[in-house]
């Protein structure tokens, strides 16, 4: 069964520098906004050390002494080093993504570093596709570690691994690494595990020779080895222990900061996690093996150094955990970027089979065209034809005139500032296979030449380009000033820079007098806002041309990414009017409703959301907001938008105008399922005799968990999975209905339990039920919809209620009695509409079956606005313990699997479960329409946790068919937080001081239904604690209303009869 996703306390960036950290902060930033990071409580980048490179190692270690600083706010002065600090770190989830370089291997990304680089992908947001939009859900969907022994997930940003982690368990003490089977020749490049009995690891070897695999036994018997794929999980006691071994202090300010030894090995060695931490660890390992597996990997720390450090880190538990297969797709350099992105684009289906000519954040228009092999072109405006040969990557060109890049060429233009500060656009040419890193002594390349080579070629001296402070071992094309500053975006001068030896004088000289920066420079001179905004411009545009796919049913573009299409589009009003004009394309006709005619409703009430986002404040004018939107119109737009009630009139303030976008939106949806009836029209006639009274009745439900997925648009669109269960309250079950005919030509309708009585002799009063507060909405609305209506029934049009009644076969007496209390959240309102429904439908002799009873009460909601979905009348209509679930379609087909009621019936249990009446009421339908409103917005905290309430029901099924109370339990918690996260006002001061006062007594609990009030079901941890809770409670009750109710299960389900 697939696992419950579980939040993080922290998602951590690790960056190079303070200025790539606020880089990588604007990006997460734009993700918290748009909600993909709904999962993760906080997000932190942190920077190196003084801006000093210092290793994975340091990198992690300077990440926990953030997080602790932040945590321990609180606690003691001293508390950190006394075992607070495991104490903190044993309740958090930690995931750090090592995100530092400088891109020195891909300089067209340097602005927005590996992590951040665009990747092929079909997105749903306002932002492309990045390497972190894909590398990142698959990171968060690992699974907690042990539980209270804390989690801390090192992981590295520098590829996309693509691995199935379904299976992966963190089960075991320690440090717990992934790894796959890989070539040897592959494993000679990273690290590799010697693994021993169940899952332990007895040595780690960084980067060893083909011989040493196979002198170790490495190798299997297809010669291959097992891979560190790069993901490490730390409980809190390993990750203390890293603490200890590179030990820390309180500073001036009460801080943990490192000892100046620690620091000071930091800044000049860095600490490797492969290296000098995991070579060290394994049940085999020595000093010998660790100080030869260091060193031989590159490690600059002393042998007295490495000696200090081996014990800690030698007691550490080492464990793996072996992928079924994996796959990696690096992205960190300019040749990787093109193979991969073509290999990532070819399995995604984004490109067709045999295209290699990648465009990414590119505009191609009319009269421009891309052709060409193994490209990549990307935030490109493409007006003109454009031919690249191969090999080649293309950034941030406009291409207004014909252009061929030759094979190998590679070319990028970005803004950015001189060393005085004024803005140029920096333009760089360099080849496919250049190595900005390496020495021009030692071969370096430039536009595939040797960089001397190149210079002596363009009558050039190193002194030209090197900065003499720069000793010749360590010139290269990182610091050689040969990329052009233009104050104009003008590159198509520098092209002859690829074949350097057909250069003419005047060439030549242009370039020794051009303002020429290095690399090195670019980086720090580059404006990274407007790297950003070329993109995010282009990306806009793209959103625009595909608003029909976006809007589609599955797709999660969400209000929040219209939004800032909307603040990024050069005519806002005119992206709003493509809004508008799609939504009455799709709007339902005159024909047969159909799935597809809720968008309509999603897309105004999207916009509606959006235009909000975007204003300063409701008051402000549509017209400053969306300039000339009106004048845009459609004349059949426009009298569509009149005739539903937003249209735009002069001075129209924002806050009224997307009120009533939404108020439209959501009269659509109700008015498409009260049109989707499985009853044909036609008249009511009286099956009754007239000495007969019909009595139904029915139990209440209690919601364990998968609540809102039952509820329209959404159920319809993706189905739902809700687990309840029927009881009866004190004795009986607690929802009745009695219906008569009478002689008189009127319906009377009375209330037992609201001490109420009404004659009805109009039509008019009958279907005037949307009226607030009518305590007779739901018996006027079933009846209404069963055909004592013109629109439900098919009646003359002047018709009159007393003739309906008169061919009917007379008047009618209906009788309701509702023994809970109001605003309970056991479902009353719709059992009872079953009830109604139920009883109604034997009146008039029609059969009717479960399918057609849950979707006519689904339908009698809507005519009310309360907009309520299937689970009550599924859970109090069918007896028992049970899941229910649907597929999507307009009308949901519902398919009930039964489950052991054991753990919940208080029969069975000896009394462990209890049912306490907070006597607080809530209304649903406010509650309702924010979480139905954050569904159509697309909201993705919201989808997240609806697509986590399918999981939680069946969760929840399955403790109840295992009959496991502390799994049931937990499962019933896990519900009401993902209620809480659907919806901060299901709670309040009051409810959570209830709760923390029964907590240590209790498996679980949560408030029934759409929450803030009504009943609280408690799953105890034995009869004893039920009877501590009892007690408790009837000491210090919530207030002069709450009590508890006994219960039982009812296994009958609804129960109509005639006498």
């Amino acid at each position: 069964m697939t696992r419950m996703p579980e939040a993080w306390d922290y998602l951590i960036l690790t960056a190079s520098n303070e200025r790539q950290a606020s880089a990588y902060e604007s990006q997460l930033e734009l993700r918290r906004q748009s909600g993909h990071l709904s999962r993760v409580k906080t997000t932190l980048v942190v920077a190196d050390l003084d801006g000093r490179r210092i290793g994975s190692g340091g990198s992690t270690l300077q990440c926990l002494l953030e997080v602790l600083n932040r945590e321990a706010r609180t606690l003691e002065p001293g508390a950190l080093l006394n075992g607070g600090a495991e104490r903190i770190l044993r309740r958090l989830r930690i995931l750090i993504v090592h995100a530092g370089g400088d891109s020195r291997r891909l300089p067209a990304y340097g602005p927005c570093g590996k992590i951040f680089v665009p990747v092929p992908g079909e997105s749903e947001s306002a932002h492309g596709e990045t390497l972190f939009d894909r590398l990142t859900p698959a990171f968060l969907d690992m699974p907690a570690g042990r539980p209270g022994e804390g989690q801390l997930l090192v992981t590295s940003g520098d590829a996309l691994i693509l691995f199935d982690g379904s299976g992966v368990e963190f089960a075991k003490p320690g440090l717990t690494a992934l790894g796959c089977y890989a070539a040897a020749e592959e494993a000679a490049l990273h690290g590799v595990f010697y693994t021993g009995e169940d899952s332990d690891i007895r040595l780690y070897l960084q980067k060893p020779s083909l011989a040493e695999q196979r002198a170790m036994g490495l190798l299997n018997e297809s010669d291959q080895a097992i891979l560190d794929v790069g993901v490490m999980n730390f409980d809190a006691a390993a990750s203390a222990a890293l603490l200890r071994t590179f030990p820390v202090e309180l500073d001036a300010a009460g801080q943990l900061a490192w000892t100046p030894e620690v620091r000071g090995a930091m800044l000049e060695r860095g600490v490797d996690l492969y290296r000098e931490i995991c070579c060290a660890m394994g049940s085999e390992t020595t000093l010998a093996h660790y100080l030869h597996s260091a060193r031989s990997s590159g490690s600059t720390w002393t042998d007295e150094q490495l000696t200090s450090l081996y014990p800690a880190l030698r007691e550490i538990p080492f464990h793996i955990q072996l992928l079924p297969g994996c796959a990696f797709l690096h992205f960190g350099s300019t040749r990787e970027i093109i193979s991969s992105g073509i290999a990532l684009g070819t399995e995604d289906r984004v490109i067709p089979p045999g295209v290699t000519c990648l465009a990414l954040n590119s505009h191609v228009n009319s009269a421009g065209s891309l052709s060409g092999a193994e490209a990549w072109v990307e935030s490109c405006d493409v007006r003109a034809p454009f031919v690249l040969e191969g090999r080649n990557v293309a950034a941030g060109l406009n291409v207004t005139a014909p252009l061929t890049l030759p094979r190998g060429a590679c070319i990028d233009v970005l803004r950015g500032t001189t060393r005085s500060g004024d803005s140029v656009w920096f333009i760089r040419c360099y080849g496919v296979d250049d190595e900005f890193k390496k020495p021009a002594a030692k071969g370096g390349l430039f536009c595939g030449r040797p960089v001397l080579k190149w210079l002596e070629s363009a009558g050039l001296t190193p002194e030209d380009v090197w900065d003499p402070a720069i000793p010749a071992s360590e010139r290269s094309l990182w610091n050689a000033r040969v990329f052009p500053a233009e104050a104009e975006h003008d590159f198509q001068r520098w092209l002859w820079i690829f074949h350097v030896e057909k250069a003419n004088d005047e060439q030549l000289s242009a370039f020794a007098a051009a303002d020429r920066y290095s690399a090195e420079e670019v980086a720090l001179l580059a404006d990274q806002d407007a790297f950003h905004a070329r993109r995010a411009e282009l990306r806009a545009a793209q959103v625009r041309a595909s608003l029909g796919h976006l809007f589609r049913t599955k797709s999660r573009f969400s209000a929040a990414d219209l939004a800032a299409t909307l603040r990024r589009d050069k005519d806002p009003a005119g992206l709003a009017n493509e809004v508008l004009t799609l939504a009455y394309e799709r709007r339902c006709g005159a024909g047969k409703p159909r799935l597809e005619h809720l968008a309509p409703g999603r897309i105004l009430h999207t916009l509606g959301t959006a235009v909000e986002t975007i204003a300063t404040a409701a008051e402000q004018c549509v017209d400053t907001v969306l300039p000339g939107l009106s004048r845009l119109l459609t004349p059949e737009v426009a009298e569509w938008m009149r005739a539903s009630g937003f249209s735009l009139a002069d001075g129209c303030a924002v806050g009224d105008w997307c009120g009533r976008l939404k108020t439209a939106s959501f009269r659509q949806m109700h008015e498409l399922i009260l049109q989707s009836s499985l009853r044909s029209g036609g008249r009511p006639k009286n099956a009754l005799r007239p000495d007969e009274t019909i009595w139904g009745r029915g139990p209440a439900r209690i919601e364990l968990g998968g609540g809102w997925t039952d509820t329209p648009p959404y159920t319809l669109e993706y189905g739902g999975d809700v687990a309840n269960v029927a009881v009866n309250l004190n004795g009986q079950p607690p929802i009745h209905c009695y219906c008569r005919l009478i002689e008189e030509p009127v319906i009377r309708l009375n209330s037992i339990d609201g001490g109420r009585r009404l004659e009805i002799t109009e039509l008019d009063e009958l279907t005037d039920y949307r009226k607030p507060g009518d305590r007779f909405a739901l018996s006027k609305a079933a009846l209404a919809i069963s055909g004592f209506s013109h629109t439900a029934g098919d009646w003359p049009a002047d018709f009159t209620l007393r003739q309906m009644l008169a061919e009917f076969g007379g008047g009618l007496e209906m009788t309701t009695l509702v023994g809970i209390p109001k605003g309970s959240g056991l479902g009353t309102s719709s059992i009872l509409g079953a009830v109604i429904l139920a009883v109604v439908n034997r009146l008039m002799g029609r059969a009717l079956d479960q399918r057609r009873l849950f979707h006519d009460v689904l339908r009698l909601e809507q005519a009310l606005t309360t907009g309520g979905g299937w689970q009550d009348q599924a859970g109090g209509g069918v007896g028992g313990a049970k899941i229910t679930s649907t597929l999507p379609g307009l009308i949901p087909a519902a398919h009930i699997h039964y489950v052991p009621s054991d753990l919940l019936d208080p029969k069975m249990n000896g009394g462990s479960t209890l049912l306490y009446y907070t006597g607080m009421t809530r209304i649903a339908k406010n509650i309702l329409e924010q979480i139905v409103g954050g569904y159509l917005d697309r909201d993705r905290s919201i989808m997240q946790a609806l697509a986590e309430e399918h999981l939680v029901a069946r969760q929840i099924a399955d403790a109840l068919s295992r009959k496991d109370a502390p799994a049931f339990g937990g499962y019933v918690n896990t519900a009401w937080e993902l209620q809480k996260r659907l919806c901060g006002t299901v709670t309040n001061g009051p409810i959570e001081a209830l709760l923390n006062k029964v907590r240590p007594y209790v498996h679980g609990m949560r408030i029934s239904g759409a929450g803030s009030g009504g009943f609280l079901l408690m799953v105890c941890k034995s009869p004893a604690d039920a009877a501590q809770v009892r007690d408790i409670l009837e000491r210090e009750p919530l207030n002069d209303r709450s009590r508890f109710f006994d219960f039982e299960i009812n296994h009958a389900g609804l129960e109509v009869t005639t006498c």
